[in-house]
């Protein structure tokens, strides 16, 4: 089918596919979504959640912003391409820690 496992379930075709695709990458095993979209918004949900930390290009696809928002994850941007950016603001987010519910910091 054209719709997605979740709505229509797998069939032998698509763990043939994901088999496929796992040797080829020479991996255990792999996960074929049917569009990128999607792809972005489950991954990002599923590998994520409250209390993780992503950081993300500025310029990121919306795909990726929506499947951070889905996550509810802290998402800290930094500046397109930049590698500094980055680093600065991971180094800010480590030293500065994950806020907790009474008020103190703990690590990611």
């Amino acid at each position: 089918t054209c719709s997605a496992a979740v709505d229509a379930g797998s069939t032998a075709v698509h763990k043939e596919l994901e088999a496929y695709v796992a040797k080829f990458l020479g991996k255990e095993d792999a996960v074929v979504f049917n569009m990128g979209y999607g792809t972005n918004t489950s991954a990002l949900e599923a590998l994520g959640g409250k209390g993780t930390l992503i950081l993300s290009d500025a310029l990121n696809h919306t795909s990726i912003v929506n499947g951070c928002r889905a996550a509810y994850a802290k998402v800290k941007p930094f500046k397109h391409n930049d590698e500094k950016d980055l680093e600065e603001k991971l180094i800010s987010a480590i030293s500065e820690g994950r806020p907790s519910k009474d008020g103190s910091f703990t690590p990611w």
